[in-house]
């Protein structure tokens, strides 16, 4: 009996999809838990660049979407909760690794935001990223209160004479002013109110306290000397500057 070749079946468009996305799949989990990858950039790439020319945007921009939230979900989040009393520290540290990580894979799926992200009017990856880690990480209730009771702890402290670390604290609230991508608004809400409304409390008890026990010229003088040491030290908003600082 004579050997009979079998020719394989042809690829069809959806096992041809699941092949250059899973790689793609393993890197951005690869990259989201440690800011590397084994798998060759170039090919990422070009399986990435693959995806979009097949009419695939759709597919990749979900697919990497979903990835960043189930690492935010399942791993960051849970570690945010677990250190609740180190808020301040955790979530500066998962920030920064939080964009080291989509700056590597908006790399890798740079041709996705060139053309699949304004056909579609739909956030860039990089937006994606901010958006997500401000959903799911900042704005989740335990870490919201405990992030922003320390915060202001330390405000308190440091208004008490005591020395706090307020680099720590600078990158924290220019953190919240990147979560609003281009607007104050999350900024405003999730720290400028309370802050002002505990510095208003503050300054009041200090006022009367000084009303009290100094005559006049002292306490016009601890007046200014406290606005002094508030326009050099504390976190405030330039209303000429869209963005926040903190002066020292």
């Amino acid at each position: 009996m004579p050997l009979q070749f079998l020719t394989p079946a042809p690829q069809t468009d959806d096992h041809r999809t699941e092949d250059l996305w899973l790689p793609l799949q393993r890197a951005f989990d690869e990259i989201l838990d440690k800011h590397n990858t084994n798998q060759d950039f170039d090919q990422l790439y070009k399986d990435a660049y693959a995806m979009v020319i097949r009419n695939e945007g759709e597919r990749l921009y979900c697919g990497l979407r979903e990835a960043v939230q189930e690492h935010l979900v399942n791993k960051v989040r849970p570690l945010m909760l677990a250190k609740v009393h180190d808020c301040l520290w955790t979530i500066n540290q998962a920030w920064e690794d939080h964009q080291t990580s989509m700056e590597i894979i908006s790399d890798i799926v740079k041709y996705l935001d060139h053309t699949y992200v304004p056909q579609n009017n739909v956030c860039c990856v990089k937006e994606l990223g901010v958006l997500l880690f401000r959903d799911v990480v900042a704005n989740c209730g335990v870490v919201r209160y405990h992030l922003r009771d320390t915060m202001l702890g330390l405000v308190k402290m440091e208004r008490e004479g005591n020395p706090v670390d307020r680099v720590s604290l600078k990158k924290a609230c220019e953190m919240l002013v990147a979560l609003g991508l281009g607007s104050m608004s999350f900024y405003e809400e999730y720290f400028e109110k309370p802050f002002l409304v505990e510095s208003a409390q503050f300054y009041a008890l200090r006022g009367q306290r000084y009303i009290g026990t100094r005559n006049s010229l002292e306490y016009v003088a601890q007046v200014e000397e406290h606005v002094k040491k508030s326009r050099s030290g504390r976190c405030s908003v330039s209303t000429s500057q869209p963005w926040l600082h903190y002066r020292r």
